[in-house]
């Protein structure tokens, strides 16, 4: 009898050890990946959104045609537009980060002079 106990007192040890390991374990691969959050949320977002159209253009064309096309079409719709809107906020808020503040005539500048009128070079 002694010997049933001292096997489930091991088994129920073992349990406990692995349980505890596992729970530091999946806390550092969560502190791992916190940084990156945000960005696997919007892939994810952004895989979800796009696989129709990836599955719609996997029956007509190869698997590394219809990933190309998916590719370029979300370079197209996503990454462009983004890229414009920072450059173009870059350039209005530019003298933000060089003087600490802005005024009105900075953005009037900014977004007057070097977006309407043409390059005086």
């Amino acid at each position: 009898m002694n010997e049933s106990r001292n096997g489930r007192y091991t088994r129920n040890l073992i349990l406990w050890v692995f349980l505890a390991y596992f729970l530091v374990s999946l806390f550092m691969l969560g502190w791992l990946l916190w940084p990156f959050l945000s960005t696997i949320v919007v892939a994810a977002t952004v895989t979800g959104t796009f696989n129709p159209l990836y599955q719609i253009l996997n029956r007509k064309l190869p698997s590394v045609g219809a990933s190309l096309v998916t590719c370029g079409i979300i370079f197209f719709l996503l990454f462009l537009p983004i890229v414009s809107l920072v450059g173009i906020l870059g350039i209005i808020f530019g003298p933000l980060a060089v003087t600490g503040f802005l005024t009105l005539t900075d953005i009037y500048h900014a977004s007057y002079q070097n977006l309407v009128e043409p390059s005086k070079t």
